[in-house]
């Protein structure tokens, strides 16, 4: 295992699955959700028994977490065994020196006034719920050819998206 090879003074994981069985010693884990502990019906039942073995090992570890919210760090709390003096939440951001979303050229995928969506495509992601705010919004904001000022653009990378979005009445979206 390349980890035990290494003798690192600290491991850093972003998920308590990836956590090696043989692996012991200071270990920090950045946990983003429990949603398989807090809404196992959104998970596939492979994917949720995965997280529960690997959830059992974190309980032993104790490593000190990274939540990236309050309400993460409440899920930890209540799903785990995990001390609270051990999760501290530091909020996701960005490197304002390196990330100008305003300077990136995305002109040859969207323009103009638009919804964007960019994920995975999961019913937990309720990308159906951004649909429906779309044509309500599309629907308002109609000109006289009918046509809204406003796009929707999903990203995803799963293969189904081409479904959907021709299953989805884009008549606001020529």
């Amino acid at each position: 295992n390349e980890y035990t090879r290494t003798n690192g003074d600290v491991y850093h994981f972003m998920c308590p699955v990836s956590i090696p069985t043989n692996l012991s010693g200071k270990m920090i884990v950045t946990i983003h959700d429990v949603i398989w502990e807090a809404y196992p019906q959104m998970v596939p039942s492979h994917t949720a028994e995965l997280h529960k073995i690997a959830t059992k090992r974190f309980n032993e570890l104790k490593p000190i977490v990274i939540a990236d919210s309050e309400a993460t760090k409440k899920d930890i709390l209540t799903f785990t065994e995990i001390p609270e003096e051990n999760i501290n939440v530091i909020y996701l951001s960005y490197d304002e020196e390196n990330m100008y979303p305003e300077k990136m050229d995305v002109s040859d995928i969207v323009e103009g006034e638009y919804f964007l969506f960019i994920g995975a495509f999961e019913r937990r992601k309720n990308i159906f719920s951004i649909i429906k705010a779309f044509e309500i919004v599309a629907e308002k904001n109609k000109d006289v050819r009918h046509y809204s000022k406003y796009k929707l653009h999903i990203f995803t990378s799963v293969s189904t998206l081409g479904t959907l979005r021709h299953s989805v009445p884009f008549q606001s979206n020529p």
